[in-house]
């Protein structure tokens, strides 16, 4: 019964040592309960990881967009006011026959006719031929220099440098007058609505003298003609991008598919601040009834990059980005951005052809994924 006593009687005669070995002995034990509880992974227990379900879409280099129209086999159109004001004049009666493009209405901004958006495109005309007339003159002038610095052999002088650069500035000025000229008129052409295709005037809603605000509807046409009219509401942008000579695809509630060419683009808001797109089409044998709901792809070859849904990209004050799925995960990918359309926005850098965008906001680089649109 001595060794007990002689152990205790040893720690309390070198007690810093007799610390040390117990502290050893502690951290020993830890290392050991440690060593004993292998990770999940390393007895060949898979560790589940969090896999987000995405919707994608494939990135191609096709530049077109999807808007959603309705049949009408009466072929009516509305013209509805895309300025508040008076109606000023009435070219029409009821029963009329007019061409695609034939005025209906005049109206102005007071009762007698008064119409500034008439004498701002009148300065608008003169400041871009007064611009016109600059361009001509500095570029026989700058011509003249040039050719005089070129005689010299003078590559490299300032002020040859200092020419290029006043051409510039000069084409920039016109550049922005052409603009003012074009957006003058488009203010204009809001006075004086025009029928969106050949037809009947069917019914005239207004009188000479009456107030009208934007919305307002002003008459009826009826095509001539054509059995089927499908209209659709699109933006501003999507309206500036179409080219009106281009066919688009129309898909029917059964699946079928027709091609067809607009027969109106409207420059201006006709309704809400909605612009429209009309197509006239021969029912021919297709399913088409009153009130079908159709899908229209319209190509949109204005554009400059190829379109991705606007939704799909994060956007920060230094860059904007995008995520695209890379063997079963999400990889980011900066990319260089156009102007917005629409729903779309144009990419002109940073995709290929066949990329599968993700349009799930909530992914980080890396995240494990599964498509669910496939």
């Amino acid at each position: 019964m001595r060794a007990p006593h002689a152990f205790f009687g040893l720690l309390m005669r070198f007690p810093f040592v007799s610390f040390l070995l117990l502290l050893t002995l502690f951290f020993g034990l830890i290392y050991i309960l440690n060593d004993t509880r292998k990770p999940a992974e390393e007895e060949g227990v898979a560790i589940i990881e969090n896999v987000i379900p995405v919707e994608i879409v494939r990135f191609s280099d096709q530049k077109q967009t999807v808007v959603y129209g309705s049949v009408d086999h009466q072929g009516t159109m509305t013209i509805n006011a895309a300025a508040s004001g008076f109606v000023y004049q009435l070219p029409v009666v009821e029963g009329e026959r007019v061409e695609m493009g034939s005025r209906i209405a005049v109206l102005s901004e007071t009762v007698s006719g008064a119409n500034s958006a008439l004498i701002n495109k009148r300065i608008a005309d003169q400041s871009l031929a007064s611009q016109e007339e600059i361009l001509r003159r500095n570029n026989k002038i700058i011509d003249n220099e040039l050719d005089r610095y070129k005689a010299k052999n003078d590559r490299h002088s300032t002020a040859r440098n200092q020419l290029k650069i006043d051409r510039e500035n000069t084409l920039l000025s016109r550049e922005q007058a052409r603009l003012s000229q074009q957006q003058a008129a488009i203010n204009l052409s809001r006075f004086y609505p025009t029928a969106p295709m050949a037809g009947v005037v069917e019914q005239v809603f207004v009188d000479t003298g009456d107030a009208v605000n934007i919305g307002t509807p002003l008459a009826v046409v009826r095509g001539v003609g054509n059995d089927v009219a499908i209209e659709a509401n699109i933006s501003q942008s999507v309206a500036e991008y179409i080219d009106a000579g281009q066919t688009a695809r129309i898909i029917l509630a059964d699946g079928s598919e027709v091609r067809a060419i607009p027969s109106h683009v409207s420059q201006l808001p006709t309704k809400a601040e909605a612009y429209t797109i009309h197509f006239a089409l021969e029912d021919e044998e297709q399913n088409f009834y009153d009130g079908m709901v159709v899908e229209i792809i319209l190509p949109l070859t204005r554009a400059e990059g190829a379109l991705i849904p606007l939704d799909a990209v994060q956007v920060s004050h230094d860059d904007a980005i995008l995520f695209v799925v890379e063997d079963d995960r999400a990889r980011s990918r900066n990319v260089i951005l156009g102007d917005v359309i629409g729903g779309l926005v144009e990419v002109r850098e940073g995709l290929s052809a066949g990329d599968l965008i993700i349009l799930e906001r909530t992914v980080v680089d890396g995240s494990a994924i599964s498509i669910i649109n496939e």
